[in-house]
């Protein structure tokens, strides 16, 4: 006989041949949810990696501006320490109090090129990530 929809006769006798739709549809059901989970999968990786950059980004001018702020403060350490060392080679001061004062100048250096470091440290995580991502983040 001849067979129609999967369905073929033979005699008195029908056999049913199941085409596959119903499993097709499930597969595509199955296709289209997993692409869903991807989907959102990659929006929660962008966003996260969006509030990273940010957040890097962030560090970045903090570490500058005090890195500005502690220069500053070791200039005006350093120009103290200069007047009192003037005012010492002129017997004005004593040689502690000199000495303190240096002290505390390169005290100031210190927490200077610490910051200095700190930021050049920042800006090259920033570049290196900036590099990772290939430029997929736009500047906030």
């Amino acid at each position: 006989g001849r067979g129609r929809g999967g369905v073929a006769r033979l005699g008195g006798l029908s056999i049913s041949v199941p085409l596959g739709v119903r499993r097709r549809a499930a597969e595509i059901a199955k296709a289209e949810a997993a692409a869903a989970v991807a989907a959102a999968e990659h929006d929660t990786a962008r966003a996260n990696s969006r509030r990273e950059w940010l957040a890097r980004s962030a560090a970045l001018r903090r570490s500058h501006e005090v890195w500005l702020a502690l220069a500053a403060a070791e200039a005006h350490q350093r120009r103290a320490a200069d007047l009192t060392r003037h005012a010492f080679e002129l017997g004005e001061l004593s040689l502690a109090e000199s000495l303190i004062v240096r002290r505390v100048a390169l005290q100031a250096r210190v927490a200077e090129r610490e910051a200095a470091l700190a930021a050049w440290h920042a800006l090259a995580i920033d570049a290196a990530y900036r590099a990772t991502v290939g430029g997929e983040i736009s500047a906030p």
